[in-house]
C-alpha cells in the first residue's frame, strides 16, 4: 500500500528517483514519531499534493497536522482536510 501511495504521489509531483526516495524517507521518519500510522501520513501527503500544495510546504504542513491531531480529537487526515 505504501509503495502504491508513493507512486500516486509521484504521478502528481513528477519527482526524480532520488526526490521520491527523499519524500519516502521523510514520510517514514515522520511515521516513526507519529501517533498517526504510515498509511494515514502517506494518504495525507497525497491529499496535499493533489490539492496543489507546493511540495516544499507539504512536510511542514504534515508536521503541523501531526501536532494538532495529538492535541485534539481526530486524525491527521482530518486536520489536513
Amino acid at each position: 500500500l505504501f509503495e502504491d501511495q508513493m507512486d500516486k504521489i509521484n504521478t502528481i509531483l513528477h519527482e526524480t528517483p532520488s526526490g521520491l526516495s527523499r519524500i519516502s524517507k521523510e514520510v517514514r521518519d515522520l511515521a516513526k514519531i507519529s501517533v498517526n500510522g504510515l498509511d494515514n501520513i502517506t494518504e495525507s501527503y497525497l491529499d496535499l499534493a493533489s490539492a496543489g500544495v507546493d511540495q516544499k510546504n507539504i512536510m511542514p504542513l504534515l508536521k503541523s497536522a501531526e501536532k494538532l491531531s495529538v492535541g485534539g480529537v481526530g486524525t491527521m487526515q482530518d486536520k489536513v482536510e
